[in-house]
């Protein structure tokens, strides 16, 4: 793909997103736009690893679908600490701790052995 062709792509594809979002449009063309006039195609990205982030990707497949060789450019340059993303897994982790826990005490109750995973 040309540099032309991909311009001309993503002039399109922010003219669609315009749209869609409530830009107002005079005889064919945006006359008030609904974007930041700074948005960029590597804008997305960063989108995308949060995004992957919040539906549960593990972060080492995340690295992958973005084509990075280090894991820490995914974690420390794409992804962003969302508040519900934290509060979902701590939920995740007491309710995964508080079955275990249950579990140790019903083997406990019933004399079976426990054995521990390594």
């Amino acid at each position: 793909m040309t540099e032309r062709m991909l311009s001309d792509k993503w002039n399109a594809f922010k003219r669609d997103l315009d749209i869609a979002n409530g830009a107002t449009v005079e005889n064919g063309k945006i006359t008030k736009s609904t974007l930041a006039p700074d948005l960029t195609m590597y804008i997305f990205r960063h989108t995308f690893a949060s995004d992957c982030q919040a539906a549960g990707i593990p972060i080492n497949v995340a690295k992958e679908f973005m084509g990075h060789a280090d894991i820490s450019t995914t974690a420390q340059t794409y992804t962003h600490m969302v508040d519900d993303v934290f509060d979902v897994n701590r939920r995740r982790l007491e309710h995964m701790t508080s079955e275990r826990i249950d579990n140790i005490r019903k083997k406990r109750s019933t004399g079976k052995i426990i054995k521990l995973n390594k």
